[in-house]
């Protein structure tokens, strides 16, 4: 299971620029991304995009929508 996720592409409406703001990034992952906070460990930006780092995931969460849809958006080391 996956815990470490990089996000490069970003949905419309939502300014790169912004991501400096750890909460901006937060609320990124919440709002856009549809992960819920308490699954959220740490959120950054850096250079090379949001890298979002989950924490007590369940095997519910694995097949939840949520997830489902982060495994696809994020980019694959």
């Amino acid at each position: 299971m996956e815990t470490f996720f990089l996000i490069t592409s970003f949905e419309d409406g939502w300014r790169e620029e912004e991501f400096i703001y750890d909460e901006v990034v937060c609320d990124y992952c919440i709002e856009a991304l549809d992960v819920p906070e308490e699954k959220i460990e740490d959120a950054v930006y850096s250079a090379e995009g949001i890298e979002l780092t989950l924490c007590s995931l369940t095997k519910e969460d694995l097949i939840d929508d949520w997830y489902v849809n982060l495994y696809k958006v994020s980019s694959k080391s």
